[in-house]
């Protein structure tokens, strides 16, 4: 239960933020349109709107998904490792990352044959990852330690250990300014991309984040004593809290730039909620599967995916 109970804390995908919206304001995902079954306990979503594809980490099997967005089916099912948990994707190079906790690798995979091309050994358990696609750099979080490693995309090397606040279990890039984010009980670590050291913290107890590179916001599920929340707005500028939006048992949360629309999937409530960046308020409540515990975006299509432990499927959601 470890794996499960922390693989709802983190919410990835921030390469594909570098992507225009094809959908308006108007057009927010308001509804889900589709229903995919997966493999089991599935809990690392990622999206590639390069390609149109959805990759989805299950824990409980081991199992890698790989849907079709324009027809909503599974394509591609692999067997991973027992405890594969956070994937990213790189669209200018169709790459995808998957992290495998219980052999503390990157599994690095061809986005089009769906087929493992690389392992990379990371010294502990990987937690929440993450990719800028301008540099090709991988960001991984460390579970229950104080580490990001940072590895070379190019070469599949590591090439900086980043001290972190404890327990790094989100990830996530502003690929224009080219920070690193790392979530931790005590404080969300800035990392520089040009330097690889802490350049700032900010002091919010985070689990999952998400960065809209469009107006340099970082949206982070903060945590207190008794449970997650509320989502704290931050100023990428300054490094500072200038708001928090109050949802219950946030988990996942998810930006789509084009829109500056943030969606953040409520565990226990079974919903996705969605929020205007422009006023930090929440615009609509989606009824989604049962234990959504991450949540990704195509910034292409406009859609959602949501990642549903406790039915074992993927929520479509979309106007």
């Amino acid at each position: 239960m470890r794996i499960a109970r922390y693989a709802l804390c983190a919410a990835f995908l921030t390469a594909a933020a570098m992507a225009p919206a094809a959908v308006g304001a108007a057009d927010s995902p308001q509804q889900v349109v589709a229903t995919i079954g997966v493999c089991f306990h599935p809990i690392g979503v990622a999206v590639n709107p390069a390609t149109d594809r959805i990759y989805v980490a299950c824990s409980g099997d081991g199992d890698f998904a790989v849907i079709n967005g324009q027809t909503n089916k599974v394509i591609a099912t692999h067997r991973l490792g027992s405890s594969v948990w956070a994937v990213a994707v790189n669209p200018r190079t169709g790459l995808v990352y998957v992290t495998d906790q219980a052999q503390q690798q990157i599994l690095v995979i061809n986005g089009q044959t769906n087929k493992v091309t690389a392992t990379i050994k990371v010294p502990f358990p990987p937690a929440g990852i993450a990719v800028n696609p301008s540099t090709g750099k991988v960001y991984v979080g460390r579970f229950r330690g104080h580490d990001v490693a940072v590895i070379d995309g190019k070469t599949n090397t590591i090439i900086a250990m980043v001290r972190v606040a404890f327990d790094p279990l989100g990830v996530a890039v502003n690929p224009v300014t080219g920070t690193a984010y790392a979530t931790g009980r005590s404080a969300v670590s800035v990392i520089s991309g040009q330097t690889n050291k802490v350049t700032a913290r900010i002091g919010v107890r985070g689990l999952g984040i998400a960065v809209d590179p469009q107006t340099n916001t970082v949206y982070d599920v903060t945590v207190n004593s008794v449970e997650p929340g509320p989502v704290a707005v931050i100023d990428g500028t300054t490094n500072t809290v200038t708001a928090n939006v109050t949802i219950r048992s946030p988990w996942g949360v998810a930006v789509n730039p084009g829109t500056d629309t943030i969606y953040v999937d409520s565990f226990r409530r079974a919903q996705l909620v969605v929020i205007d960046g422009t006023t930090n308020t929440v615009t609509a409540m989606v009824k989604v599967g049962s234990l959504p515990s991450n949540v990704a975006v195509d910034p292409q299509t406009g859609l959602v995916y949501t990642t549903n432990q406790g039915d074992n499927t993927v929520s479509v959601v979309g106007p």
